[in-house]
Parts: structure tokens; C-alpha cells; sequence
């Protein structure tokens, strides 16, 4: 989950992002949970990152009025996925990894 804020408010507040990794269908009914989580955050965030079972996410961006958002997500090493071909979507679960499935490619 990535998200971030550019308030129009320049004076009282600044950018924030913010990110987690959980499992699949974990923020379903959680939106409510995240938006307290964004407004309970300093005035000024940044930078954030966030790891679950191997995996990393990190975000960040500028503090200007029309900044770059920019978000890495990392697998581990071990990692190993399918893509589903109709929906488009990296799909990553305990079950591909015991599937054999192909390693992802190094970038």
C-alpha cells in the first residue's frame, strides 16, 4: 500500500508518505485505520519504508508544491512469481514459491 499526501495548505503543513506490506486482502476494511495513520503523522514526512516477510517498501518525495512521488517495492532474493496473463498482475504467494515457478529476471 503506498500513499501520500501534497496538502494545498503549504504554510500549515507539508508532504507526507507513508507505506506497508501485508498480505494479500489485509487493507481491504482498513482505509479508515490508514487515513488516521496519515493525519497522526508529523508535519513533514518524506521518506518511508516498510518490510514484511522479505519484502521491502520504500517511498518518497520532494517538499514543493508539485513534487516527484516515487516508490521502489523489492523482492527477496529467493523470490519467485507467475504473472497471470489476463489480469496483468505479479502475483507472489507461498504456493508459487513451492510451485517451482520461473524467477523473476534481474533488472
Amino acid at each position: 500500500m503506498l500513499a501520500w499526501d501534497n496538502p494545498w495548505s503549504r504554510s500549515a503543513w507539508d508532504n507526507k508518505v507513508y507505506t506497508e506490506i501485508r498480505d494479500v486482502n489485509h487493507f481491504h476494511n482498513m482505509w479508515g485505520a490508514i487515513r488516521n495513520i496519515m493525519r497522526r503523522l508529523p508535519r513533514t514526512v518524506l521518506y518511508h519504508r516498510d518490510t514484511f516477510e522479505g519484502l521491502m517498501s520504500t517511498v518518497l518525495t520532494g517538499s514543493f508544491t508539485s513534487p516527484v512521488f516515487e516508490a521502489v517495492l523489492t523482492l527477496p532474493p529467493e523470490a519467485r512469481f507467475t504473472l497471470t496473463p489476463y489480469k496483468h498482475r505479479l502475483k507472489l504467494s507461498k504456493q508459487h514459491l513451492a510451485k517451482g515457478a520461473t524467477h523473476f529476471p534481474p533488472m
